[in-house]
């Protein structure tokens, strides 16, 4: 429920991009002033792929957002190495253990295994992103990652079955921003609110 992030805006990004897609975006309940107020508080972005990351960080930049993508991490390269995980996978684990994923706006464009570790580590250890917004892309658990994302009980924006991509993930987090930015901000303490309400605390979790 994004009033001003409608499925017609939706489909028009999807016809902009040239892409044969069917067109089918499933939410969970994310609503325009708790991704906006996510923007205006700050919020990290976290991406899955430097292509993703590329895309969205011009945006980012102008807003005084914080955008990044891990996969180059040599950390995250001995993570994966030690641990059987995939990159993707490895640089989301890095990033939760230094606190990174709490209230970030994640963003997914191509590592289905990236989509499953962000769902673990909610699931297992208390992370609680803003908003994800997952689109992997291809035959290998990018639907089964995606449908495993809508079944969560995290803010979430998708789009069923194997298709997606970085191109159709950087569209929607620029076009949030683009919200954001024309969106006057709440007052501190209305802000503050929202996003408690947003990103459910854990008891067991450490402050950022």
């Amino acid at each position: 429920t994004l009033p001003r992030f409608s499925a017609p805006m939706a489909l028009g990004l999807v016809r902009e991009s040239g892409l044969d897609l069917p067109f089918i975006i499933v939410s969970g309940t994310v609503n325009e002033e708790i991704a906006v107020e996510a923007i205006h508080a700050g919020a990290p972005l976290v991406c899955d792929v430097n292509m993703v990351l590329s895309g969205v960080a011009p945006t980012a930049k102008s807003m005084g957002l914080e955008a990044g993508c891990g996969v180059a991490d040599p950390e995250a390269a001995a993570l994966a190495r030690s641990e059987g995980l995939t990159r993707g996978a490895a640089a989301m684990r890095l990033k939760a253990g230094r606190g990174g994923l709490k209230g970030a706006i994640i963003a997914i464009g191509n590592a289905p295994t990236a989509l499953l570790e962000v769902l673990r580590l909610a699931d297992q250890e208390g992370v609680r992103p803003a908003l994800v917004v997952g689109m992997p892309v291809g035959f290998v658990d990018a639907a089964e990652s995606k449908q495993a994302l809508a079944e969560s009980d995290l803010l979430f924006i998708t789009l069923p079955g194997n298709r997606g991509g970085s191109g159709m993930a950087v569209a929607i987090v620029n076009a949030l921003m683009r919200i954001a930015a024309s969106t006057p901000r709440a007052g501190a303490g209305e802000s503050t609110e929202i996003l408690r309400r947003s990103v459910p605390q854990n008891d067991n979790e450490e402050n950022a």
